[in-house]
C-alpha cells in the first residue's frame, strides 16, 4: 500500500468515528476494540436487566435506580473509549498526513537535486571536452618540443668546433695598394720579358725561314 492510499485509510477511518456520534450501532466493526466490544457486551446486559426491572418494578424503585446508573456509567465508558479511539485515529491520520507531506517535500528537494546534477554533469561534460583538447594541444606540444631537442641534439654531436669565429683584421678584397703595387710590377716585368722571348722567336723562326728559301733559290 502506497503512503497516500494508507494516509485516505485512515483519515475514512477517522472520519468514520467522527460520524458515529458515539452511537455503538453506527461504529464500522474495523474501528472497535477489545474494551469497547467489553463495554458494549456489558452494555446490552445492563439495558436488558434494566428493561426486566422496570416492567416488574416502579420506575422510582432502588433496582430500577441502580439499573439506570448501571447503564448510564456504561455508556459514558463507551463514549470515553470512543474518545480516545477517535483521537487515536486523528494523531495517526495526522502523522500519516505529516509524513506525506514530508516526503513530498523530500521527493521535490530530490527532483531539484537531480535538475541540479543534471545541469552540474552538463557542465563536467563541458569541462572534460575542454580538458581533452588542452590535453590534445599540450600533448601535442610536447612531441615538437622534444622533436625539436632531439634535433639539437642531433646538430650538436655532428658539429665540431675547428676554431672560434674572429673578426678579420681587414678586407680580403680588394686587395691593400702595398699589396697591387709589387704585384702590378712583377706582373708588368714578367709581360715584358714574354713578349721579348716571343718576338725574339717570331723574328728568328722567320731569318729561318729566309735561308731556307734562299737555299732552295740558289739551287734553283
Amino acid at each position: 500500500m502506497t503512503v497516500r492510499a494508507a494516509l485516505a485509510a485512515k483519515k475514512a477511518r477517522y472520519e468514520q468515528i467522527l460520524n458515529a456520534n458515539g452511537a455503538l450501532d453506527a461504529l464500522p466493526e474495523a474501528v472497535t476494540s477489545d474494551t469497547l466490544r467489553a463495554l458494549r457486551d456489558r452494555y446490552a446486559i445492563a439495558s436488558s436487566k434494566l428493561a426486566e426491572l422496570s416492567a416488574q418494578l416502579m420506575p422510582k424503585h432502588p433496582f430500577v435506580i441502580a439499573a439506570q446508573q448501571e447503564q448510564a456509567k456504561l455508556q459514558n465508558l463507551i463514549e470515553d473509549e470512543i474518545a480516545r479511539i477517535a483521537a487515536a485515529a486523528k494523531l495517526e491520520y495526522e502523522r500519516s498526513a505529516e509524513t506525506e507531506s514530508s516526503l513530498e517535500r523530500q521527493l521535490e528537494d530530490l527532483k531539484q537535486q537531480a535538475l541540479e546534477t543534471n545541469e552540474a554533469l552538463i557542465k563536467l561534460r563541458e569541462l572534460e571536452r575542454d580538458a581533452s583538447a588542452s590535453r590534445t594541444v599540450y600533448e601535442a606540444a610536447l612531441v615538437r618540443a622534444r622533436e625539436t631537442r632531439e634535433l639539437q641534439q642531433i646538430n650538436s654531436i655532428n658539429a665540431r668546433i675547428i676554431t672560434h669565429a674572429t673578426p678579420p683584421d681587414f678586407k680580403s678584397w680588394p686587395p691593400r695598394l702595398l699589396i697591387l703595387l709589387p704585384a702590378g710590377l712583377v706582373f708588368g716585368i714578367a709581360l715584358g720579358l714574354g713578349l721579348a722571348l716571343l718576338r725574339e722567336r717570331v723574328g728568328a723562326r722567320r731569318h729561318a725561314d729566309l735561308r731556307v728559301l734562299q737555299r732552295i733559290g740558289l739551287r734553283a
